[in-house]
């Protein structure tokens, strides 16, 4: 089992909501993915929450707590006996030592940031803060940025947007990028974005929404293809559900 960590020295780079997406690109690829949540805020058992009650929760995806190195590597354990394909870590912001033990147990690590000028100074705080941890321990571990919450439409990025993107351009990046979108602000509360997209397409009042929701969801796919090339792994059969 594989280890995918997102990691922010930061709050509200968009860590979690680029975790959602991955979650449901790598489940509609029909990877097994387990949550380890080390985040005391609980923003992903806050999401479940919602989604069971909107019957937008794919069950298989099981949430386990990581609130210490000790529980982390238990429930890593746990997740790799019940035959998950990946795990994704939701860090806690800040510096911690599960923040570093996932960091230095994973097998690639994700550095969401939005483009303010303050966040991608703490983005490139956090890269260089796991990129020394696996350093000091003798790690080669992929470590890239994942870019979020900037507006979709070119014509609308401002003068500090444009100077974000050209002060990252020669860092590591994935190719995939989520920008600002009702469909990621409103994930906790809709669930997961493959199953909440399937039910607003049964419905034919609720088909214009659904054109939205899509767009992510291409996204979240190619997330996922970007996840799994870092991985190095061989690509599933997609789930026919999706």
């Amino acid at each position: 089992m594989k280890l995918v960590t997102f990691f922010s020295l930061k709050g509200g780079a968009g860590k979690t909501t680029g975790l959602m997406s991955a979650v449901s690109g790598l489940r509609m690829a029909g990877y097994r993915t387990a949550l380890l949540e080390a985040d005391k805020n609980d923003p992903l058992k806050f999401w479940r929450g919602n989604a069971m009650e909107n019957g937008t929760w794919d069950a298989d995806c099981k949430i386990f707590e990581a609130t210490t190195g000790k529980e982390m590597a238990a429930s890593y354990a746990s997740a790799q006996r019940a035959g998950y394909d990946i795990a994704v870590f939701d860090a806690e912001g800040g510096e911690s030592d599960v923040n570093t033990d996932a960091i230095l147990s994973s097998d690639l690590i994700l550095v969401p940031l939005a483009l303010s000028s303050f966040d991608v100074e703490y983005g490139i705080s956090s890269f260089e803060f796991a990129r020394e941890a696996l350093e000091a321990n003798g790690r080669d571990v992929p470590i890239a940025f994942l870019i979020c919450r900037f507006p979709a439409a070119k014509s609308k990025l401002t003068k500090a947007d444009l100077e974000s993107f050209e002060i990252l351009k020669d860092l590591p990046q994935v190719s995939t990028r989520l920008p600002s979108r009702a469909a990621y602000a409103d994930m906790g509360t809709s669930g997961m974005l493959h199953l909440y997209y399937a039910g607003l397409r049964e419905d034919p009042a609720l088909r214009v929404t659904s054109i939205s929701i899509k767009t992510a969801l291409e996204e979240a796919r190619s997330l996922a293809a970007d996840i799994t090339d870092g991985l190095e792994m061989e690509q599933h059969n997609a789930d026919p559900k999706h």
